[in-house]
């Protein structure tokens, strides 16, 4: 498949979420963060320890639970949708200020790493 039929693919799937989704329950990050995103509320459930060291970027945004936590019956399959328009912004921010600073420009490095430290432990539940 070529790369504009894969784009499309891809858009078509997340207007599907966007639009029909109710829950979703996932253990895959790439479509748990977009779904987080747009208010979807995700159940996002790591396969190892692999995983959960690869979902540490939405970590304190929602909960990672495990397959133990799904035999022990401790996952909650109701989460609220979330509110996260305040990350985003300060991703936006950190996206901009650090395009600047690569780009030679100066910028206000103590507000590029105040940023970076609110991304950093932001927590969303």
């Amino acid at each position: 498949m070529d790369w504009k039929n894969l784009y499309r693919k891809t858009e078509d799937l997340l207007q599907t979420y966007k639009n029909k989704a109710k829950l979703i329950v996932t253990s895959v990050l790439h479509c748990a963060a977009p779904c987080t995103a747009m208010g979807i509320p995700v159940v996002l459930i790591a396969k190892n320890q692999e995983n959960i060291n690869r979902f540490s970027a939405i970590k304190g945004i929602i909960p990672i639970y495990t397959y133990d936590d799904l035999k022990n019956n401790r996952i909650n399959f109701n989460p609220k949708s979330l509110n996260i328009e305040d990350l985003k912004q300060y991703m936006l921010q950190n996206l901009k200020l650090s395009t600047l600073k690569e780009m030679g420009e100066k910028i206000d490095e103590n507000k590029l790493m105040q940023i970076r430290h609110n991304i950093q432990y932001y927590k969303a539940y």
